[in-house]
């Protein structure tokens, strides 16, 4: 839900911004990890990759994996704050990270996700365990969990489900977004590789400039094509 601009980009065919002739097809990464994804972007030496520009992953992979051939380019934020939310059993009312440590286990994505390097972070120095899932596994892993196991979710959908159903046993511990460490980080970024920015530079602003016009009419509330769309897309 969070990338809702992008889908909803899609679905209008990027606003005819794209260069004639050229199109955009969204593929998922097979292991559902940012490093993965983030691989498959920067690997020039695969033919099942050739074809894959761009990734919307956490630009933190920039960082992480200097060992890579091709050159990273962030064109673009896409999440500009900490979309997880820190969910339990009503077990305590925490204000900050340090509150979170508390708990005995946490349950996250897997290694090479934003989810779980919040999960290391917060258990930095603790005998703790993480326990390692697949997105849209978290909650559901969560109500099988007993009080002292947190989860960290970005899906606000499911968690908004999960409070509408059993909001007497379940509730939002902490919005990481409003913790000091997590304010206003750079969650989510649109990358390329320096390659695509020199050769493809038309099909770069083309898809820039979608994504502009989708997030202006996200955010204006009253567009009912977005709110049709969205309603459709996860009626779930």
């Amino acid at each position: 839900f969070l990338y809702l601009p992008l889908f909803f980009a899609e679905s209008k065919d990027f606003f005819g911004f794209l260069p004639k002739g050229q199109r955009i097809e969204f593929t998922k990464s097979p292991y559902k990890t940012d490093a993965a994804a983030y691989r498959m972007l920067m690997d020039r030496h695969s033919t099942i990759n050739a074809e894959i520009d761009f990734v919307v992953c956490d630009p933190a992979q920039v960082l992480h994996d200097t060992d890579l051939y091709a050159s990273p380019c962030v064109v673009a934020g896409f999440i500009t704050n900490s979309a997880f939310w820190a969910v339990n059993h009503r077990a305590n009312k925490s204000t900050s990270l340090e509150h979170l440590s508390q708990f005995n286990k946490i349950i996250s994505f897997k290694e090479g996700t934003t989810s779980f390097g919040i999960a290391s972070r917060i258990f930095f120095g603790r005998e703790r365990k993480i326990v390692k899932v697949n997105p849209k596994e978290e909650l559901v892993k969560l109500t099988q969990s007993g009080k002292g196991t947190l989860a960290l979710s970005p899906d606000i959908l499911g968690i908004q489900s999960l409070l509408n159903t059993k909001g007497d046993d379940f509730n939002i511990e902490l919005a990481l977004a409003d913790t000091e460490e997590y304010q206003g980080v750079l969650a989510s970024a649109l990358i390329t590789r320096r390659d695509v920015v020199e050769n493809k530079r038309d099909l770069v602003v083309g898809l820039l400039a979608a994504l502009q016009l989708a997030l202006k009419r996200v955010k204006d509330k009253e567009d009912q094509e977005v709110i049709e769309y969205a309603s459709k897309r996860f009626n779930e």
